[in-house]
């Protein structure tokens, strides 16, 4: 069941600014909702195909290879390389909060593509300014 009040929030992100309400509708179909409890593994390092993680609330510790750590808030989205790619991250993602995460995976993601051609042209515009 699709929620207004995430649609709304996700609004607020500016990777969905050029989505149309009708590919944000359907994106948040496929979207599974899960919640996680603080210091729990949201994305570990040795994950291959990482779902792509819409954070909706709380807060997330990233943690880089070198160790480094960063605490983020929500809304954000985590996860947007991971899902297309079939190597571990170099990133742990740990809640560093009691944090509520839409997940959706490559495959429903995929599918949300052909549906939605303009959705994957906002996707590859955002992996092409991460380098």
């Amino acid at each position: 069941m699709i929620n207004i009040e995430q649609i709304l929030l996700l609004r607020q992100l500016e990777f969905f600014n050029q989505v149309s309400d009708e590919a944000l509708a359907d994106l948040m179909s496929i979207a599974q909702e899960k919640t996680f409890k603080v210091r729990e593994v949201i994305i570990d390092n040795e994950m291959p195909y990482a779902p792509l993680h819409i954070m909706l609330n709380g807060s997330i510790q990233v943690i880089n290879a070198e160790g480094q750590e960063q605490i983020q808030a929500a809304p954000q989205i985590i996860g947007l390389r991971q899902v297309f790619n079939p190597k571990p991250t170099s990133i742990k993602v740990i809640a560093h909060t009691k944090a509520t995460a839409l997940l959706i995976d490559k495959d429903a993601l995929y599918r949300a593509f052909v549906m939605h051609p303009s959705l994957a042209f906002v996707f590859l515009q955002e992996l092409s300014k991460k380098g």
